[in-house]
């Protein structure tokens, strides 16, 4: 008799420990939620390193151009143009090394350029950003050669999305050494 309702109890069991229908909808539904979640967060993980890499080289680019310039031009004898009280889309001055008359900053192609002498331009930006709006301001007084300088530096991208597009304005000022 123990033995018929051990039995009976075990085909029972047995009987009943798949899954139904609901119990199988519900786990797939909750799976497709899980992956559903994990990958928007990857997707925005991705998103915001992308935007913070094209954020860092335009500001890179910028901070190297800009410093570049105010560093030639603190050290520089003259300025030739932009005339005083003018502005100017390039920047030409004289140094006390000969050679290296006259250095002139300008823009070619959506890069700024540095020319020393009569030696090549070498570009001061990479190809991953452009340069517009180059505005060199003389501002100089009676005693002080001053210059204000102003660009704007765009991330180069044929992507429409917007993680690909950042845009800067760069300010700065020099005195030339006496």
């Amino acid at each position: 008799m123990k033995y018929k309702v051990l039995n009976a109890h075990y085909y029972q069991l047995r009987a009943h420990s798949g899954f139904t229908l609901v119990e199988f909808l519900l786990y797939i539904g909750l799976m497709a939620l899980i992956v559903g979640s994990i990958t928007t967060l990857a997707s925005v993980v991705l998103k915001s390193r992308v935007k913070a890499n094209v954020t860092r080289e335009v500001e890179q680019q910028g901070n190297f151009a800009m410093n570049k310039m105010i560093l030639v031009t603190q050290n520089a004898q003259s300025i030739n143009t932009p005339a005083t009280g003018s502005a100017a889309t390039t920047l030409s001055i004289s140094t006390y090394n000969s050679s290296e008359n006259p250095t002139i900053f300008d823009v070619q192609s959506g890069t700024i350029r540095v020319q020393r002498g009569a030696g090549l331009a070498i570009a001061l930006t990479n190809n991953r950003v452009t340069v517009s709006g180059l505005n060199i301001q003389n501002t100089t007084a009676t005693n002080s050669s001053t210059l204000k300088i102003q660009f704007t530096l765009s991330s180069r991208t044929t992507s429409q999305s917007r993680e690909y597009n950042y845009s800067k304005t760069f300010y700065g000022g020099s005195t030339i050494r006496k």
